[in-house]
């Protein structure tokens, strides 16, 4: 796995009046929908874990928390795991993409690198509506716009290659 974001030293913590504030928000969410402001805790716990470097499990587990709690019980929508998923495949893809691979390669490496994530077509449906902001789930469409803000630097240093394999990778961890 590249070095793409390594843990602050002692005393360096970033994005700590961000959380401060968005722990704030979910808090005054609460009486109108306590499942809901446990859900943006977790996220905001995860984003913060993700912005000191501490990419992993942890994370991703906070976020699939976050999904139990807001996922309507037998909804016709695909659960926010399955989009969260696309969204990672996507960003591996636009890593790809942003180093000159075709969307239709880029597209094939995510079949090949990714289980269970379905054919090439189906894939590039989803990169192609979450580029263009045509997602309905929320968590898809934050996480692959976060995320892609960081693409260009992630890129930079380490690799088109190691940085989609990075998001290909942590899309194959997802329960």
């Amino acid at each position: 796995m590249p070095r793409l974001a390594r843990p602050r030293p002692v005393g360096v913590i970033r994005g700590y009046r961000r959380l401060l504030v968005r722990l704030g928000r979910a808090y005054k969410h609460k009486g109108t929908n306590e499942r809901h402001a446990w859900a943006h805790v977790f996220l905001a716990l995860a984003d913060f874990l993700v912005e000191n470097g501490l990419v992993g499990r942890g994370a991703l587990w906070l976020q699939e928390s976050a999904s139990t709690l807001t996922d309507p019980e037998g909804g016709k929508a695909l659960p926010s795991k399955t989009w969260r998923r696309f969204a990672l495949v996507s960003l591996g893809m636009r890593a790809l993409t942003i180093d000159g691979v075709s969307r239709e390669e880029a597209a094939r490496r995510a079949v090949r690198s990714v289980k269970g994530i379905g054919d090439a077509k189906t894939v590039l449906q989803r990169y192609d509506a979450l580029r263009k902001g045509g997602v309905k789930n929320q968590e898809a469409r934050y996480l692959f716009h976060t995320w892609g803000q960081l693409l260009p630097k992630m890129i930079e240093r380490g690799g088109a290659a190691s940085v989609s394999k990075f998001f290909f990778d942590a899309a194959n961890i997802q329960p």
